[in-house]
């Protein structure tokens, strides 16, 4: 069996369900599971209406949702002739006038709960999975579509619950096993408590939902396929020499997605790292293009990776570690002494968060001299010798100029 995970990223516009197709037909004559997430940025568009209803009130919120159905419409309109497209806008407009009602009944009340917070974000995958069913229809391709919420069971924590292993098992055997089919459809990210409500995983855990049936089904081989090739040494949006990592351990690739790498859920790793499943980052519109493979390889350290987070603020006391040993640079505090956030600066009220991960322990260092050569304003600095890893923050400015000296530094 073989699991696919596509990438919303990739079905943002039509030509990434043109490659999807492609991917599909890759495993034409084998037994695969694929896993679907909400098209771009549907997820967080939800959440930001949800939010705004609150805040604003209804008509912006209304607003957003109408921005959400016709980028969704723009893309069926391109992938189906006018027949076709009528049925899936349908569905869809259906659903939208369910989600409104949620979103007015919110400008009223101004309560968000965790639990309405799932609903509403779960809109997005039924959206996606919607379009993916009649398109693979179009295509003549035989594919069972099966809703998560009918066999992924979790607990009642809702916004970030857990999945309850054996009950999703029986539930998913009990479906699979009476299909003739070898080809599955399934959105990730959502489940069903054991109460029956509309549960989430997390914020970018359709990634887990592929993991998990990977565990299930004792997969041989697990393919995230991304927009871009695997995973890479830094954001290749914000550098055109970004490159590809081709191994990456299992324990590294934990400290990357804890600290902000996306393409990785944290909670997907204690299911993956001994299981039988070849686990592979791709490209989905290059199948030759350089990829990543994510295993055991302790004592072969992966090169160096940088990931910035910017625009972010602060709300308690991260940890000060003073084991590293660099002359003539200040640290100022981020809070005062009363663990309270203050601005860096008269102008600046967020920084860039540099989280980086590096071959040899000695490299830090090395780095940050670096950092500090080429007149880039240090905020705050942390070093984890025990895992190969530091932190730093910098000013927003100067988030480009930190990927500048990586690139450098990389070269050496």
């Amino acid at each position: 069996m073989k699991i696919l995970k596509i990438g919303g990223s990739v079905l943002k516009n039509a030509s990434g369900f043109d490659a999807f197709l492609k991917i599909i037909h890759l495993y034409k004559d084998t037994n695969c599971f694929c896993v679907i997430s909400a098209i771009g940025k549907t997820t967080r568009n939800l959440v930001n209406a949800a939010n705004i209803s609150i805040e604003k009130g209804f008509a912006p919120a209304q607003s957003l949702i109408n921005d959400i159905q016709q980028e969704h419409f723009e893309i069926i309109n391109k992938l189906f002739p006018p027949s076709n497209a009528l049925i899936i806008t349908n569905y869809i407009k259906i659903n939208v006038e369910s989600l409104l009602k949620l979103l007015k009944g919110l400008s009223i009340t101004k309560d968000l709960t965790f639990k309405t917070q799932d609903l509403i974000m779960s809109f997005g995958e039924s959206f996606a999975i919607s379009i993916i069913s009649e398109f693979l229809k179009l295509h003549s391709i035989n594919a069972k579509v099966i809703d998560a919420t009918d066999f992924l069971i979790t607990d009642n924590s809702f916004g970030n619950a857990n999945p309850i292993i054996q009950d999703t098992k029986k539930r998913l055997f009990s479906i699979i096993n009476d299909s003739a089919n070898n080809l599955f459809i399934t959105q990730g990210f959502v489940g069903k408590s054991v109460s029956g409500d509309i549960t989430t995983m997390g914020i970018e855990s359709s990634n887990l939902t592929a993991a998990i049936l990977s565990h299930i089904l004792d997969a041989d081989e697990l393919v995230y396929w991304t927009d871009v090739p695997g995973i890479m040494d830094t954001d290749p949006n914000l550098s055109i020499n970004a490159k590809t990592i081709k191994k990456l351990d299992y324990e590294d690739a934990l400290w990357l997605a804890n600290n902000g790498l996306k393409l990785i859920y944290p909670r997907m790793i204690e299911l993956l790292r001994y299981s039988n499943a070849k686990v592979v980052y791709r490209y989905a519109f290059d199948f030759d293009a350089d990829f990543t493979v994510v295993e055991s390889c302790f004592g072969n350290p992966n090169p160096p990776v940088l990931i910035t987070l910017d625009n972010q603020f602060f709300y308690s006391h991260p940890l000060m570690l003073n084991n590293l040993s660099i002359q003539n640079v200040n640290y100022p505090r981020l809070f005062n002494e009363n663990n309270e956030y203050k601005s860096l600066n008269k102008n600046a009220n967020s920084v860039c968060i540099c989280n980086i991960l590096f071959i040899d322990n000695s490299d830090f260092v090395k780095f940050i001299s670096d950092i500090v050569n080429c007149n880039i304003e240090l905020l705050y600095i942390e070093y984890e010798s025990s895992v190969r890893s530091g932190r730093f923050f910098v000013g927003q400015k100067d988030r480009g100029n930190v990927i500048k000296v990586f690139e450098n530094f990389t070269k050496k």
